[in-house]
């Protein structure tokens, strides 16, 4: 197999290759795996140069181009910065053996990042569609009860409302035993949004509003937390 050249790396890597060619390198690519290191090295010499400014204006906006495609160039190019200003006050230029290992320290470090960071809560809704109506503390009654099942894993409930007057603007949730105002929103297309958090088991009132602030309807419930 031809060897592949530095040169037409840096061309390939830059997009300047026609189609054959690009296609006839890749094949030479995927057929060798220890064609890996050369490309690395390719690799940190276009940040090396970019960072520089020794790139021409079309080869750097190629390298724009490549680096927005691959999410670790941040990091990389940070690092090619980093070490010539250090060598800038030393007066002399790290060796490509430094380079190399700075970069890969760097994108090991932007892996376990990634890695390790703690996912965010996926969110989930729970759902209830009310109608307007008022329930008194500890009726008992399942046929008037109207229901909010919130299980554990929910982030908020969904709550949309029947027959809800059209000059509704906002909303705020009420504890009925308590009658402590617990949450205060908007209403958007006669649903309302509510975290998780503003609830415990037990009753609720969902007091609706117009713009001037006047009362205009009340939507009662229960809230259960399957699981809880």
């Amino acid at each position: 197999m031809d060897e592949i050249s530095s040169s037409k790396l840096r061309a390939y890597l830059l997009g300047q290759l026609s189609g054959d060619d690009r296609d006839m390198l890749e094949e030479k690519l995927f057929a060798d795996p220890g064609m890996q290191s050369l490309v690395e090295s390719v690799e940190h010499d276009l940040y090396d140069d970019f960072a520089s400014g020794a790139l021409s204006p079309s080869d750097r906006g190629a390298w724009r181009q490549y680096m927005a495609s691959h999410p670790d160039s941040a990091v990389r190019l940070r690092t090619a910065r980093a070490l010539q200003q250090r060598a800038a006050k030393s007066g002399r230029t790290p060796p490509v053996s430094w380079i190399v290992a700075a970069a890969a320290i760097a994108a090991a470090l932007l892996v376990a990042f990634f890695y390790f960071t703690p996912k965010p809560k996926p969110v989930y809704y729970a759902s209830a569609s009310l109608e307007p109506g008022t329930l008194r503390s500890g009726d008992s009654n399942a046929t008037r009860i109207q229901w909010l099942d919130l299980p554990a894993e929910a982030t908020g409930a969904q709550i949309e409302l029947r027959n809800v007057p059209n000059d509704a603007t906002q909303a705020f949730l009420r504890q009925v035993d308590s009658g402590q105002v617990v949450w205060r929103g908007p209403i958007s297309l006669s649903v309302v949004l509510v975290p998780a958090t503003a609830f415990q088991p037990g009753d609720y009132v969902l007091t609706i509003t117009d713009a001037g602030g006047a009362e205009i309807a009340d939507y009662s419930f229960r809230v259960r937390k399957p699981g809880a």
